[in-house]
């Protein structure tokens, strides 16, 4: 426990497993993609890219990707429903969209430019998805939850204009009786004309028009035109993440103090965005130094049962974590990457023991992982009584990990490389699915059985895994006991049977007395990992 002591409160913050991750698990092994679901943008669409959000929606049961030039409406294995394609279009930050009505002269010449997907999100009630791009000024458009080709352009001039090609987070506040109200933060792009710029921060309620019969937006609260242009939003060069938490807005961005980068998380009302408090978000004790910080990754999950315990706090509460790194860890330089948790709940004690617009108190969370691989993504489950996590990376790796919660020590036992090696992000979950996981790789969209111990390729690995599903050989394959097809006395952790790769010499006299090697595994009475050279006669 730490205490931080100001001119006129104490604030208690809890650090949790402070550590330093060793690349202790072998050299990484190929992901089989024969062993998950995958989808990849580049199977038959043209100018297509990387994906930038993911979409996994309960109630549909459909899985929605988008990103450069295309949406695509998958099943729950990743079959394809649908395709829709966004781009390229004509377009010059100079005009107005032609899309809107009476707007489609424009005295500068547009050009054919890529359509990069920057929001996409399910609106309940309304059975629509939201999607808005960076062409058009960051205009949006709704689609048929049920079918994608099936599309709504919203009419409002300007109230329409959220998306940014710097940086956008975006939510739904709540939706109901028939509209939707939206929270936007975003940095204007260089060059747009004042009269198509919209406010940083602002609040908008989206609904279908009975007149017209059309979706439009407007200004809700007190984001009406420029007014919700507040101090933080100058402050703030990028939004990283957005969420709501007891009737609060929050936003988590980076605001630059002259040559120093720091993390903030702004506090926000629902219907009055000119109104916030703002905290510095750090990591404190010895991490690792870090002197050009960029956060690489975020999440937040409702905290599972046993880390809950630890924290003390309710077992579904809110906890957040930030992967930071140098900011040349993003251009393919490999750093060590500082992971830090946060509980809300702390976090909310700060804000309302604080005053001032700017809380003199840090929110200081420490959970130092000292990897060769930048990290990307986080995602964080409960297996029985095992709490472990899974880290995305920037080159296309899959680090999993157990987090011992009463030793604060963090073990990883699985690393894999899936094939293409792009990026790896968008961690998502059916929330009544806990064995599955949704991530994107660079252009594919995989889903990750976590309940599988099929990825290990040899009973080596597998018996020595440490993995905390209990994985075993089974016959000719590692799996749990209960996934064990065969007779469960052919499923075991104790042994693995001796394989011969090779023998030489091939060839000898017939009357014998030639020595023999026999090159293979599992020569020895214990579990080995290595290569084994025998000689018999």
């Amino acid at each position: 426990m730490l205490s931080l002591v100001t001119p006129t409160l104490t604030v208690v913050v809890m650090l949790l497993l402070h550590t330093h991750i060793k690349q202790c698990v072998a050299d990484s092994s190929q992901l089989n993609m024969n062993l998950v679901h995958s989808f990849s943008s580049l199977q038959g669409f043209d100018e297509t890219g990387d994906f930038t959000n993911l979409v996994v929606d309960d109630e549909s049961g459909y899985v929605f990707a988008a990103g450069v030039n295309w949406l695509f409406q998958l099943d729950t294995e990743l079959s394809l429903v649908s395709s829709y394609q966004t781009g390229p279009t004509t377009d010059n930050t100079m005009c107005q969209p032609y899309t809107i009505p009476s707007q489609s002269h424009c005295p500068y010449k547009r050009t054919m430019e890529s359509n990069t997907n920057i929001i996409l999100m399910r609106l309940p009630g309304l059975e629509r998805l939201m999607r808005c791009d960076t062409v058009f000024h960051g205009m949006c458009w709704l689609h048929d939850i049920s079918d994608i080709t099936t599309v709504y352009p919203i009419y409002s001039s300007r109230v329409d204009f959220m998306a940014s090609k710097i940086s956008t987070s975006s939510l739904t506040v709540e939706c109901e009786d028939g509209g939707c109200t939206i929270f936007t933060a975003t940095v204007t792009d260089p060059g747009t004309p004042v009269i198509f710029s919209t406010p940083n921060l602002s609040v908008k309620y989206l609904s279908l028009n009975d007149t017209s019969g059309k979706y439009n937006f407007q200004y809700a609260g007190d984001s009406v035109g420029d007014t919700a242009v507040v101090s933080v939003a100058d402050d703030c060069i990028e939004y990283i993440s957005s969420f709501l938490y007891d009737g609060y807005i929050y936003l988590v961005c980076l605001q630059q103090l002259d040559t120093v980068l720091q993390t903030i998380i702004v506090q926000l009302d629902e219907g009055l965005v000119s109104s916030h408090k703002q905290l510095v978000v750090s990591c404190g004790g010895d991490c690792p130094d870090i002197q050009s910080p960029v956060v690489t990754a975020i999440d937040r999950f409702q905290t599972p049962g046993l880390l809950a315990e630890s924290l003390n706090i309710a077992e579904d509460d809110l906890v957040i974590l930030i992967s930071y790194s140098d900011t040349s860890a993003t251009e393919g330089t490999q750093n060590s990457t500082v992971i830090c948790l946060y509980t809300v709940l702390y976090m909310v004690d700060i804000f309302n023991s604080c005053d001032e617009i700017s809380c003199d108190s840090e929110l200081v969370g420490e959970w130092c992982v000292d990897s060769e691989h930048t990290v990307s993504a986080m995602f964080i489950w409960e297996y029985m009584t095992t709490v472990s996590a899974m880290f995305g990376t920037f080159d296309g790796h899959l680090m999993k990990v157990i987090i011992d919660i009463e030793t604060d020590n963090i073990s990883p036992y699985q690393l894999l490389q899936v094939d293409g090696g792009g990026r790896i992000s968008g961690f998502t979950q059916y929330t009544d699915d806990n064995s599955t996981v949704y991530f994107f790789a660079g252009h594919q969209v995989v889903k990750f059985p976590l309940d599988s111990c099929s990825f290990y390729s040899g009973c080596s690995s597998c018996l020595t895994s440490g993995d905390p599903l209990g994985c075993g050989w089974c016959k000719d394959q590692c799996s749990r006991q209960e996934d064990c097809e065969s007779a469960l006395s052919l499923w075991t952790k104790s042994y693995c049977a001796p394989i011969i790769n090779e023998v030489e010499p091939n060839s000898g006299p017939v009357n014998g007395g030639t020595y023999l090697t026999l090159m293979g595994d599992n020569f020895g009475t214990n579990i080995q990992t290595d290569t084994h050279t025998d000689k018999h006669t």
